[in-house]
């Protein structure tokens, strides 16, 4: 799998180690230290708003435009309780604290401080502030141990003391507790917090001891302490968790005798049940879930996406330095954190490369590569890794149509005829002069390289040396290119006509439209269940008998079919049109199962990988639809108008522009 490239932009910060908040358009971040501080960078560039010098910060927390947090005097150790208007840096009020204070969180009119007190560490104060103003309402010490788990319900606050079997509820208007559940066993410090209301479902989830070397995780309902259910992790060590509204996703360190060091679990939070389950390297952190994606940072400059559905990996990409927290960004994008730099990532795409001309060909998969000619008449070879360039040939004539590999060779039409390269190294294996150019993809086989061309030809060479086979003469231009069915060669021609030739190039069978539906053929058929599948430019598309031509089916589309191609899936196939829609039609005989409009019209084949389907429009976009009902999953924006149909290698989507712009882009989770 490629990794991923594709950054935005990259800036240095000064000794951030927690996740920003997001405010109309800007990161907010904190750093510690003696120049520690807010800073406040916009999400589109990087670029700096302003920033405000308070000491060293911790955890934010956002209500509306309000941003809250604590910070602590570098000269005196002071601490102090912050409210900041997000926008600007302006303070609304601060507040001392007399205690070290854990991260903000907001009840009702009020925030709500946990920590530990000056004198003694394992004891747990909480201070209770006003929101508003910042006025301290009433504090005290609520336990003899330190409480470093908490988390919302309601009105309420649920926590636990370290090395305690009490979940209790907080009461932060009496600072009372009230016991609801006793754990199996001691709650475990370092093996994953409290989580009240996960999922919105009023749970709790906590970690315990079974014994000296096993633990377990209990799921308690916070409204009457009913235990409903319990995970054993056996001598599994739970080292660190995330959450999100239906799922846990849990860092377990294995028993020093096995071949691997640590898993990720997912467990469903209604069930206790673990959905999967991976090898991972270290004691990785699960640290956020978004598009789709788990993400794991390892504390190294190395962090992983793994896909939410299966615990796969979808891509990974390395930085600056140690990893430290991940947040989605505005714009389908993400944002990561390194302690001393915050890189932002197009997380849509692996990497974007540039030609100096239009890429209307369709890229050919070739191993480790892929290979893309250009409107300027080169072919390039691209690590489908890096998409760094390993050779560029000059052909002498735009490349247009796309080519086809075989046994180790590269066929390509271009300007000026065929031309055969060995894939690996680039060299010129032959070449054939044509007298116009061509412009329809190749078909390459063992015993023979067939294309049309635009002098109304469909032509047959050896692919050995290029030896002309067989030449067919149409009545027009022949842009499309050829389907091989059991030993036939089918193609369509701007005459209208579909030809059936056989190995020798004897006409088999011909399929002629009636006259109001007649018009020229630039699409590639597709051969799918004994069936030729083919449409022309007024927007008839046409099922024939792939044995004798024979109509089987005819549907009228509401655009032309200029060059778009169909896609089988199973028992139906998928095809897009001039107008912008995409269709899920039946084989068997033509009727729709669904029909989609997409950001523009379609030019290319559609791609198929997974449970989507992958359209480039003519607007700019590749298309993500659903493949079983054609809903719009997501829009990815290309920047020109894709005319090559995009194709799958290496688990990812390849996709090239008008703009002569080559994108390798992440496959949906």
């Amino acid at each position: 799998m490629p990794s991923l490239k594709s950054v935005k932009w990259a800036i240095p910060i000064n000794s951030n180690n927690a996740r920003p908040v997001v405010v109309q358009g800007m990161f907010l971040l904190g750093s510690y230290g003696a120049t520690g501080g807010i800073l406040a960078v916009r999400t589109q560039d990087g670029s700096r708003v302003w920033h405000r010098a308070v000491g060293s910060v911790g955890l934010l927390m956002r209500d509306q435009l309000a941003v809250f947090f604590c910070a602590s005097d570098p000269n005196t150790n002071q601490q102090f309780l912050y409210s900041i208007d997000g926008r600007t840096g302006e303070q609304n009020w601060v507040s001392p604290v007399n205690f070290q204070p854990g991260p903000p969180s907001l009840v009702n009119d009020t925030v709500v401080l946990f920590g530990d007190s000056k004198a003694d560490l394992n004891r747990t104060t909480v201070g209770v502030f006003d929101r508003n103003t910042g006025v301290l309402i009433r504090s005290g010490e609520i336990s003899k141990s330190s409480r470093t788990h908490r988390g919302r319900l309601g009105d309420l606050i649920a926590t636990a003391a370290l090395h305690q079997a009490s979940l209790e509820l907080l009461d932060p208007s009496t600072l009372t507790l009230t016991k609801i559940y006793e754990a199996p066993g001691p709650i475990v410090a370092d093996a994953g917090p409290v989580y009240a209301d996960a999922g919105g479902a009023g749970r709790s989830y906590l970690t315990y001891s079974e014994s000296n070397h096993s633990f377990g995780i209990a799921a308690v309902r916070l409204a009457d302490g009913f235990q409903e259910w319990t995970l054993s992790l056996g001598e599994k060590k739970l080292v660190w968790t995330h959450m999100d509204e239906d799922s846990a996703y849990f860092c377990l360190l294995l028993p020093h005798d096995t071949q691997i060091s640590s898993e990720i679990w997912r467990v469903d939070l209604a069930s206790g049940g673990v959905v999967w389950r991976v090898a991972a390297p270290g004691a990785s952190r699960p640290t956020a879930v978004f598009h789709g994606s788990l993400i794991v940072q390892d504390g190294t400059d190395l962090t992983v996406a793994l896909k939410v559905r299966d615990g796969s990996e979808l891509y990974r990409f390395q930085h600056a330095g140690r990893s430290v927290w991940a947040i989605p960004d505005e714009d389908g994008g993400a944002l990561f954190g390194y302690g001393t730099g915050l890189i932002a990532v197009d997380t849509r795409r692996f990497w974007t490369t540039s030609f100096t001309g239009a890429v209307r060909g369709t890229p050919m998969y070739a191993g480790t590569s892929v290979l893309v000619g250009n409107a300027d008449g080169r072919l390039t070879a691209v690590a489908l890794e890096s998409g760094q360039t390993r050779w560029t040939r000059n052909v002498g004539g735009a490349l247009e149509g796309g080519g086809a590999i075989q046994q180790g060779r590269a066929f390509v039409g271009h300007g000026a005829g065929v031309t055969a390269f060995d894939i690996q190294s680039g060299q010129q294996i032959w070449s054939m002069q044509t007298p116009k150019p061509v412009t329809s993809p190749i078909l390459a086989t063992p015993q023979a390289v067939v294309f049309g061309c635009r002098d109304g030809t469909i032509r047959a060479l050896l692919p050995l040396d290029g030896s002309p086979v067989w030449t067919v003469q149409t009545q027009g231009f022949v842009e499309g290119g050829v389907a091989l069915y059991n030993g036939l060669y089918v193609a369509g021609s701007a005459d209208g006509k579909v030809y059936a030739l056989d190995a020798n190039g004897q006409l088999v069978w011909q399929f002629v439209p009636s006259d109001p539906e007649i018009d020229e053929i630039k699409s590639t058929p597709l051969v799918a269940d004994d069936l030729v599948i083919v449409g022309n430019a007024s927007g008839h598309l046409f099922a024939l008998d792939a044995s004798t031509g024979a109509l089987k089916w005819h549907r009228k589309l509401a655009g032309g079919i200029r060059t778009s191609s169909a896609l089988q899936h199973t028992d139906h196939v998928w095809i897009g049109d001039e107008s912008g829609q995409v269709y899920h039609l039946l084989l068997q005989d033509g009727s729709i199962d669904w029909q989609v409009a997409v950001a523009g019209a379609v030019r290319g084949r559609p791609a198929w990988l997974g449970g989507e389907l992958y359209v480039g429009t003519m607007a700019g976009t590749l298309d993500v639809l659903d493949i079983f009902t054609g809903t719009l999953r997501r829009r990815v924006p290309i920047g020109a108008p894709v005319f090559a149909s995009p194709i799958v290698a290496l688990e990812s989507i390849v996709v090239a522009d008008e703009a002569g712009g080559l994108h390798t882009l992440v496959p949906g989770p």
